[in-house]
């Protein structure tokens, strides 16, 4: 049962993270000192001082950031990025510590290397191990809850299919109660029937799903507060939604909000703005007076044309704007309309290095300080490509809801390049609207790293 076992999750969660912690400490300690018992007096004080700080600032965050509020229905991936954005800002937390107290002096920097080396490896496994024992206890049929399915449609249909392909969840099917004669789930009996069912097999949750407004479904919802019995309502509404879905209420009217936007929040575009401003400004300062001359050299030897080359893309709400590249093409007439493509003959030789390596990229971040781009979001397309794949796939316009990036979650995880196959520019436009729905910036962070690492490595599919 639910009761018996999950309020004990969170807790050993707590516990595992805070032995690994002070374990981490500890060893550390034993690697850079070797004796413990040489750090005595003031430096003991600043040590214990330390310890307890960072016990505390790691609790805090990871509190802040409900990061041990972990859904059945949770992928580890997004729970181990979760425990990536509590280690990064505990990492920044004890530096600013530092400052503050001008501990500089006191602790060891080697200390504290060997300490985040050892916490970051434990804990990222503890996580993954535990996680994956949980779901692994689920699916051997501990840890489950008692769930009943009431009504019709295609909801509850596709509902009943995702517990039963996903043992781990730790929902177990009792029954399915409906008056209609369109049955593709094991039947058990009929609506007025579940009541009794449900007192006698001491059900757990009701997941409620009828086509129209029944009022069933108060009576249904009404039985089930008044015996503890969670009750859900899956709706038909007849389109697909959003996982990141929110409920406003409009005085008592409900309005189902397919989609969250983050950076629909002023402040979280003013954050995202600062950064791009900044950022873009330090590689402009520091970087182009070096990089610019050797690119624009290199270029010019090659091949005859302008270093730079502009064009028009699709950017905020699929307003136009000039794109800023360094020119890796030949001078042809089909760079308005033709993709790059592998082995494409019109690339010259610096051009290949330079898109393998993003660098032809670099003057796009004049266009992040006029605020046409950003330094992280969907990449932009030519404006004939807009047309023609706005009407191949369904939401391939929402990626126009924010700024287009000079990198991107897409970019990261390998869907660049050429795209004549609209599956792959499907798959695209898919990570673009999660980046949409699920921005952070820390989320920003970890795909400008990424993208700086594969910058100094080089790209296999960058053409």
């Amino acid at each position: 049962m639910q009761t018996r076992y999950a309020k004990f999750i969170k807790a050993i969660h707590i516990l595992g993270d805070l032995l690994l912690l002070n374990l981490a400490l500890l060893l550390a300690g034993l690697i850079k000192f070797g004796d413990l018992s040489i750090i005595e007096g003031e430096f003991y004080q600043r040590y214990v001082q330390l310890v307890i700080f960072l016990n505390l600032v790691w609790l805090l965050v990871t509190q802040v950031l409900n990061s041990y509020n972990i859904k059945r229905t949770a992928s580890i991936s997004s729970v181990l990025g979760k425990l990536f954005n509590v280690f990064l800002i505990h990492v920044f937390a004890l530096t600013s510590f530092i400052v503050i107290v001008k501990g500089g002096e006191y602790y060891s920097r080697e200390f504290l290397f060997y300490f985040y080396t050892l916490f970051i490896v434990a804990i990222f496994g503890w996580r993954y191990g535990f996680l994956n024992a949980i779901r692994y206890y689920r699916v051997k049929g501990f840890n489950y809850r008692r769930v009943l399915l009431v009504g019709h449609g295609q909801a509850i249909q596709s509902f009943y299919s995702e517990i039963n392909n996903h043992p781990e969840y730790g929902l177990r099917f009792m029954g399915y109660f409906t008056d209609t004669e369109e049955r593709t789930i094991p039947f058990t009996g009929k609506v007025n029937d579940l009541y009794e069912f449900a007192l006698e097999n001491d059900i757990d949750e009701i997941y409620c799903s009828f086509v129209s407004n029944d009022e069933r479904i108060s009576e249904i919802a009404k039985f089930a507060d008044q015996n503890l019995i969670r009750f859900r309502l899956l709706p038909n509404i007849g389109i697909k939604l959003s996982k990141n879905i929110e409920i406003e209420f409009f005085g008592d009217t409900p309005v189902f909000v397919n989609r969250k936007e983050p950076l629909e929040l002023f402040h979280n575009r003013i954050f995202k703005r600062l950064f791009d401003i900044l950022f873009s400004a330090i590689v402009i300062l520091v970087f182009f007076p070096i990089l610019i001359p050797i690119i624009a050299i290199a270029i010019k030897l090659e091949s005859k044309g302008p270093v730079f080359f502009k064009q028009k893309r699709s950017g905020l709400r699929s307003d136009s704007f000039s794109c800023f590249k360094f020119r890796s093409m030949k001078v042809n007439n089909e760079s308005d309309s033709r993709q790059a493509s592998a082995n494409d003959e019109r690339i010259t030789k610096v051009g290949a290095f330079l898109r393998a390596h993003n660098l032809d990229e670099l003057p796009q971040f004049f266009n992040v300080l006029i605020g046409q781009m950003s330094v992280v979001g969907p990449r932009p397309h030519m404006l004939v490509h807009t047309h023609q794949y706005a009407e191949l796939i369904d939401a391939f316009m929402v990626r126009h809801l924010i700024k287009p990036g000079i990198t991107g979650l897409s970019q990261i995880r390998g869907l660049r390049g050429e795209t004549a196959d609209p599956k792959l520019m499907e798959e695209r436009v898919k990570v673009d609207v999660y980046y949409l729905e699920n921005w952070s910036f820390f989320l920003d962070i970890k795909i400008v790293a990424i993208t700086l690492f594969r910058t100094l490595v080089g790209d296999k599919k960058a053409v």
